[in-house]
């Protein structure tokens, strides 16, 4: 019973980090924190992609910052964390 229970908190916490966007209201920072606190009950293989991934995509009118680290070869979650942060600090 207990697992079952595990795996429907894991679905339901998959499904508000897929759902959760940057909001208006939010900088990048506390929309890296509130990813962060919903990949904790997500049970990923790995988390940091995961983060990393969700990051670029849920970010909510910077296409330019999104097209540049689109650009990139690699990423990492560090990497895009710094980017996205000094980017809003540009604004």
């Amino acid at each position: 019973m207990v697992k079952q229970r595990d795996k429907l908190k894991s679905r339901e916490s998959t499904h508000l980090f897929t759902q959760r966007k940057e909001q208006p209201a939010l900088t990048v920072a506390e929309f890296i924190g509130y990813l962060c606190r919903l990949a904790q009950d997500c049970n990923f293989v790995d988390v940091e992609k995961m983060l990393c991934d969700h990051l670029v995509c849920g970010l909510r009118d910077d296409e330019a910052v999104r097209l540049g680290l689109f650009s990139k070869k690699s990423l990492s979650f560090q990497m895009v964390q710094e980017e996205t942060v000094s980017a809003e600090a540009a604004f």
